[in-house]
């Protein structure tokens, strides 16, 4: 399981990307759809993408340099 650090658990410049927490989890069921449902670290069943992200990451909208 993967997903992107929020600024409640961990500090980091704003010029850089979040850190990426990543766990080992079971996996509980593969979905029909290709995700996967894994017993996460907190003890709750958790669903995730293939890849194991929890969520897809998506691109920063702000800090961006124009072209």
């Amino acid at each position: 399981m993967k997903r992107k650090a929020v600024s409640s658990e961990t500090w980091w410049p704003t010029i850089s990307p979040a850190p990426v927490h990543e766990y080992d989890c079971p996996i509980i069921q593969r979905r029909a759809d290709g995700r996967l449902v894994v017993l996460g670290p907190a003890g709750i069943t958790t669903t995730v993408f293939a890849d194991g992200w929890a969520r897809q990451p998506k691109e920063r909208k702000w800090g961006r340099q124009a072209a």
